[in-house]
């Protein structure tokens, strides 16, 4: 399920369902200046953008898909450095660090964000600025 800022709650299956996704993008205001419209990227994932003024993109729904990161793992002696491509929450971090052979880990991100499973259940600021 997604919920945006205005807490409009709409199920994943929009991206699949051609009707529901027209009968949600009629109730776009267009007489306020909104417009709204799905698009799929080169990899074939949908989102549903709405933009106001026309031309700037306001939201961006993006279908849930998993997807891969880049990691990078530097050690030295007892030490780690694990660099990742977004930014990841902290329970993310956390449970990283607890996992490690190593007794000092360093996580550190820095692409927007990677939200834990929670993040998204509650709408966290890591959530709602994720590219994931």
């Amino acid at each position: 399920m997604i919920i945006d800022a205005n807490m409009y709650w709409f199920d994943e299956s929009i991206f699949h369902d051609k009707h529901e996704a027209e009968r949600f993008l009629l109730e776009v205001p267009k007489s306020y200046g909104i417009n709204g419209y799905m698009i799929e990227n080169k990899d074939h994932i949908k989102q549903i953008v709405i933009e106001k003024p026309i031309g700037y993109q306001n939201l961006n729904y993006v279908e849930d898909v998993n997807r891969e990161v880049n990691i990078e793992i530097i050690y030295f002696g007892y030490i780690a450095i694990i660099a990742v491509q977004p930014e990841l929450s902290s329970v993310t971090a956390m449970d990283i660090r607890k996992q490690s052979h190593f007794p000092l880990t360093m996580v550190n991100g820095g692409m927007k964000y990677m939200p834990d499973q929670i993040s998204y259940d509650c709408m966290t600021y890591e959530a709602m600025n994720s590219k994931l």
